[in-house]
């Protein structure tokens, strides 16, 4: 019979860390590629910026957000 090492987590850090490379790698050809200005409008503030630092900084704000939702919904592993 096979003997468990106990590292069956491993595996699931592992795909989880290559998707999010994966990721941040498209990100950052998608902002390099779109660098010319753009307005951007809301409420009564209008501001030009290159679409580039635009997007960046609509990811972090993505980013941010999950990590909030993440921590809100986090559960411990305790049955209640």
């Amino acid at each position: 019979m096979g003997r468990r090492t106990g590292n069956d987590g491993g595996f699931a850090v592992r795909l989880k860390l290559i998707i999010l490379i994966v990721l941040v790698v498209l990100l950052l050809i998608m902002i390099l590629q779109n660098l010319s200005p753009v307005s951007a409008r809301f409420l009564f503030i209008t501001v030009t910026m290159p679409l580039a630092l635009f997007l960046f900084i609509m990811a972090a704000v993505g980013f941010v957000a999950g990590a909030i939702v993440a921590l809100v919904y986090r559960t411990d592993g305790r049955k209640s």
